[in-house]
């Protein structure tokens, strides 16, 4: 027998490890859930969860003995169950309820362990674990007592202490509460110590309030002795939970507790639950044993699975009594031992019934019921979770709880969800200690999701899930123009439901975008309803500007949800059209669509009439879309109406193909003389290919005038553009390219002629170019191809009438990569060799013509002796060709070019010189020569640069000119000139240019100033024949902008300034010769906080002297800039826009 309980503990201790771990790490999974939320906010680190999960690692393990050892249970006997040993015991005659032994010596020691880690090891651990979570989870400061809080003392007393110092027990900030009296005394004092056995309480005030709420005594004393020793005693006390306790603790908490006549039930189920739970293992054998062998399970998934039925059926009815306990529901003795005494009672029983004729019959009937049982239970059975309650979270500086009421003052926070409640101060009222209403006074403010209100008192009824709000100022947003703007609500009462139907309703009100205490406009209603991310509607509406009532709305609708208003209507008047009157509705079609239905009338002008419009856009799936418009206009100047139908059908495909189908009609019409009508319609096709596009359509451009009618048929019609595609050739790339490539068949037809007639009238037009390049070829040795191209361009219209008009062109380019050689150091050689090949065809004009090149580009460089190099460098072209001038290359080459170099190190000077030798020519093969030197130099931190260029005739032996360049830098200061000396000339100078540039920053209020200028300056006569100058300045409170040019005698100047809220911009024309003001604008804007104010002014030069152009005076809303009112003082015009 020693034998078999060795054996069967042996296999147990895999199983069981697996089981304690598995559990293990699913709580511990199950922990960081509910967490995860706080550790994605606070950011907090893998180490820092490690150590939360390592202090509540004991109690996760006296938790999971019970689930390992069932799951041992299960699979040992499984695995016997298959193997027939079990058959073979009984056999030999043994019973079956032998093989409990050996699990019952492994629960015993098991239960040992649980006993002492439940006892000893978990309540420090969870003290260090609610530590932790407190310091690196929930980011609390680490306390060992529970201060900033209430507690409650003898009888009616009420304890609040801030802060508290263990070493010195030593209370700071204490209030105390007494409601014994039947009114109401109210101790503060600055500290609280003990002095002997008695406690002191330190520079604080007595003052108490009758039944009627009037102040009976105010007192303050710097020390009084005061009978608290067992509320302080109290309080420290309750600073551990139960959990936190050992089994003594608890003993003499219950004692101690029991003296005093407090409710000790939650001490009482704890304490007994550290030894209930230590039996637990005991009970996992009695039960799981006998189950595994009256099924007979031989899957190891079955013991899986029935042990988590079992482990939850229970841990989770421990957890049920115990709360029943705590609450005195049951007897709190018997609701820890309950779950032991029901769960061992049935494996008794179970244990009893082994190796009987009703095991047997039970196991016949019920055994194969076992899959469907374990999976109902799954469905039916709760589960054993970490949970979190919906929680109102509060934070003041003071409060006061009596009866069912809580008073709150002093920087009251309340926070709910997604609800935030501030307020100076809250009383809430409760119902079975639950918070019912709130009401809230004094600087209110109430967020719900991301609405902000503001009042000066609030009521919140939970049950009815709806605020009730005195003199609110709230906050929503809607979209304008893709943006989101503010926009302010304001109203003497209000209801915000804070249920499923979610909005706001605001009597005797207005809303506004104008941030104002009195905004600078308002839309005033009598009845307002705000649903937030959807709507705004407004009934019986005044809009005020500047407390000055303009216009009267019966019911006033404006969408936050969408960009466009679902109704909008535009009254204004402008100098060139008189009255417009716009009305539109739009409505949206599904994403970003929106369809629109209204109408435009214009009084005068070139644009007047009446026109009227449809439009609507429709995702018929997500890449389907239907487009429908109409358009129908009456000018006021033509009897002729024009009507504009438009429809189409496109579909998008998977792999970039667009094909849509569409129909468009214009017609011209007074319904009597005239009828014209143009027609489109047809097919497209259209994809993305490579880095281009590929479009090809099928369609009809026909005219229908009144009994005629004409047009041009596609079939069809293609164009590829910007396509190139990469291919592989000799493990190169190879890029083929069409840049633009374009065919069409045209039919052109009229009522004249048969449909025969027209096929044979055909037009045939083709155009294009592409390209074929391979680059970087090695060949053999440093033999090699730097690129090969060929190019084609394709041009070719042909017709029955005209006949053939056909262009080709070719052009192939071959070249080689380049030889290089240096047989010594500081001697170059390289080679270059290129070769050409075109032609191009044609039949108009009968022409033929190619072009074949060879181009060969050598190089010499010698710079062995130091600050000297020479350079020549040969170039030389054979071409062959006949009317080859459209080709590059088309000409024979032979030049040899010299360029020298020579550096003078001590006075920093660098001296060059360049000629060519051209031997194509048959006289003055030489070139010019040119002469090149640079000298710099430095003195007292002033960079100097000089160069000059000078250009030498060497058949005439003679100079022809010199370009002087000098430039000077001294920090952020930059000057340079530059002109040309032209020998054998009476004036060799003509003029100079000349560049100045000047930054500097952070000077007092300065920010930034930076000049630039260019300004040339003719020598005979002295001129200053152009300017061209750019000031940039940047001050803390405002910035400008001036260029000035003057160029051709006539001086223009634009200048800008910005200053905080406001801007100006002034330009100019002057001529100099005569010297007056040609043309002068102004305009100046001035933000007017919510409104938006702007003058503008143009005054030209008329009849010798200088009048006003035009004047206007602008005035708009900000945040809706079409509603506007313009003044133009010399038409005595007024325009204006409104809703």
């Amino acid at each position: 027998m020693k034998i078999l309980n060795k054996y069967l503990i042996k296999q147990s201790l895999l199983p069981f490890a697996i089981g304690l771990g598995g559990f293990i790490v699913f709580v511990s999974v199950e922990l960081l859930y509910q967490l995860s939320d706080i550790i994605v906010s606070y950011r907090i680190s893998f180490y820092k969860l490690l150590i939360v999960l390592y202090y509540n690692l004991p109690y996760f393990t006296v938790l999971g003995i019970p689930v390992g050892l069932l799951l041992a249970i299960f699979w040992v006997l499984s695995q016997l169950g298959a193997d027939r040993e079990i058959m073979a015991f009984q056999v030999h005659g043994f019973s079956s309820k032998r093989l409990v032994i050996p699990f019952l010596i492994l629960a015993i020691f098991l239960s040992l362990c649980a006993y002492l880690l439940n006892d000893f090891l978990v309540p420090s651990y969870n003290m260090k674990a609610n530590e932790a979570l407190r310091r690196y989870i929930y980011k609390r400061p680490e306390v060992t007592v529970k201060t900033n809080t209430f507690f409650k003392g003898e009888e009616n007393k009420y304890f609040y202490v801030k802060t508290f110092d263990i070493k010195r027990e030593l209370f700071r900030d204490v209030i105390i509460y007494d409601l014994s009296s039947g009114g109401t005394k109210v101790i503060t004092a600055k500290m609280a110590y003990k002095k002997g056995k008695d406690w002191y309480l330190k520079d604080g005030r007595i003052f108490t309030v009758n039944k009627d709420g009037f102040l009976t005594l105010d007192m303050s004393f710097d020390e009084m002795q005061m009978d608290i020793k067992e509320d302080i005693e109290r309080f420290l006390a309750s600073q551990k939970t139960p959990r936190d306790m050992t089994s003594r603790e608890l003993r003499e908490k219950i004692k101690v507790f029991k003296k005093l006549g407090l409710k000790v039930s939650h001490f009482v189920v704890e304490y007994h639950s550290k030894f209930a739970v230590s039996f637990g293992p005991l009970i996992i054998v009695l039960l799981g044993v006998p189950l595994s062998l009256i099924f007979d399970i031989k899957s190891k998934s079955w013991g899986v699975l029935l042990t988590f039925v079992l482990i939850v059926l229970y841990q989770g009815s421990g957890a049920w009594l115990s709360a029943m306990g705590k609450e005195e529901i049951i007897d709190p003795i018997l609701s820890a031992w309950l779950p032991d005494i029901g769960f061992a009672t049935i494996g008794l029983i179970v244990f009893a019934l082994l190796d009987t004729p009703i095991m047997y019959k039970f196991k016949e009937k019920i055994g194969k019921y076992l899959g469907i049982s374990l999976m109902l239970l799954l469905f039916v059975v709760p589960s054993h979770v970490f949970s979190q309650s919906d929680i109102l979270k509060i934070n003041s500086e003071h409060f006061v709880y009596q009866d069912q009421k809580i008073l709150l003052w002093g920087n009251v926070e309340i926070e709910k969800e997604d609800t935030v409640l501030k307020a100076s101060t809250v009383t809430a009222f409760l119902d079975n200690d639950k918070i019912k209403s709130l009401k809230a006074i004094g600087d209110v403010e109430y967020q719900v999701d991301k609405r902000v209100y503001k009042s000066e008192s609030l009521e919140i009824h939970f049950d009815e899930s709806k605020a009730f709000v005195w003199e609110i100022r709230g906050k929503s947003d809607f979209k304008k123009s893709g943006k989101k703007k503010d926009i302010f609500i304001y109203g003497k009462e209000s209801i915000i439901d804070m249920g499923k139907n979610n909005y706001t309703q605001v009597y005797e009100g207005y809303v506004t975008t104008c941030d104002r205490y009195k905004p600078h406009y308002r839309f005033q209603a009598q009845y307002i309803e705000i649903y937030p991310d959807d709507k705004l509607i407004a009934y019986n509406v005044l809009m005020y500007i500047f407390e000055i009532p303009v216009m009267y709305y019966p019911v006033y609708f404006m969408s936050l949800k969408y960009d466009k208003q679902p109704f909008e209507l535009s009254i204004s008047n402008t100098a060139s059209n008189g009255w417009i009157i716009s009305m539109g509705f739009n409505f949206p079609t599904g994403g970003k669509n929106y369809g629109s239905v209204g109408f435009k009338w214009i009084q005068d002008g070139k644009d007047a009439g009446t026109t009227s419009f449809f439009n609507l856009p429709y995702n018929i799936s997500d890449d389907v879309m239907w487009r429908l418009s109409f358009e129908d206009t009456n000018p006021k100047t033509s009897e002729d109406h024009k009507r504009i139908l438009k429809t189409s059908l496109t579909k998008k495909f998977q792999n970039d193909l667009i094909a849509s189908i569409f129909y468009e009609q214009s017609r011209d019409t007074d319904f009597e003389t005239n009828d014209e009508r143009n027609i489109l319609r047809g097919i497209n096709l259209s994809k993305k290919i490579s880095s281009g596009s590929l479009r090809a359509s099928i369609k009809d451009v026909g005219t229908l005038k009144n009994d005629s009618f004409s047009g041009t048929i596609f079939f069809p019609s293609v164009s590829l553009s910007k396509v190139k595609h990469k291919t592989s050739l000799l493990n190169k790339d190879l890029v083929i390219s069409i840049p633009r490539f374009s065919y069409s068949f045209e039919i052109p037809y009229n009522s004249e002629t048969s449909l025969s007639e027209s096929i044979f009238n055909y037009i045939n037009k083709t155009s294009g170019s592409f390209g074929i390049s391979m680059s970087n070829v090695d060949l053999f040795g440093p033999i090699g191809i730097k690129s090969i191209s060929s190019s084609y361009s394709i041009s070719q219209n042909m017709s029955k009438k005209k006949g053939i008009d056909f262009l080709l062109k070719n052009d192939n380019s071959f070249r080689l990569k380049s030889l290089k050689y240096s047989p010594i150091n500081g001697i170059d050689l390289s080679t270059d060799y290129s070769a050409f090949a075109g032609y191009f065809i044609t039949e108009k004009k009968d022409e033929r013509g190619y072009r074949i090149a060879n181009m060969l580009n050598s190089s010499f460089v010698f710079s062995s002796i130091p600050n000297v190099s020479i350079k020549l460098t040969h170039n030389f072209v054979r071409s062959a060709g006949e009317n080859n001038a459209s080709f590059k290359y088309n000409k024979d080459v032979n030049v040899l070019k010299i360029a020298d170099e020579f550096k003078i190190p001590f006075v920093n000077l660098k001296l060059s010189s360049n000629i060519s030798y051209d031997f194509e020519k048959e006289e003055k093969n030489w070139s010019n020569l040119t002469l090149l030197s640079e000298l710099p130099w430095v003195i007292f931190g002033m960079k100097n640069n000089l160069k000059t260029s000078t250009i030498f005739d060497v058949y005439d032996k003679k100079f022809i000119k010199t370009n002087y360049d000098y430039s000077m830098r001294y920090r952020s200061l930059f000057f340079s000139t530059d002109f040309d000396y032209v020998y054998d000339q009476e004036k060799p100078i003509s003029k100079f240019v000349n560049k100045l540039n000047y930054s500097v920053r952070n000077i007092g209020n300065l920010r930034s100033l930076s000049l630039n200028s260019e300004f040339h300056i003719k020598i005979d006569p002295m001129d200053l024949e152009y300017l061209r100058l750019k000031v940039r300045s940047n001050f803390s409170d405002w910035s400008n902008q001036t260029d000035i040019m003057l160029r051709r005698k006539q001086l223009t100047m634009i200048s800008s300034y910005n200053f905080k809220g406001a801007s100006l911009k002034l330009k100019s024309i002057v001529p100099t010769d005569p010297l007056k003001i040609n043309a002068l604008s102004l305009i100046f804007a001035k933000d007017l906080h919510c409104w938006e104010g702007s003058i503008s002014m143009n005054m030209k030069y008329k009849e010798e002297r200088l009048k006003f152009d035009k004047f206007v005076l602008e005035f708009h809303i900000k945040d809706l800039p079409d509603k506007s009112i313009k003044i133009h003082p010399i038409e005595k015009k007024v325009e204006f826009g409104l809703f």
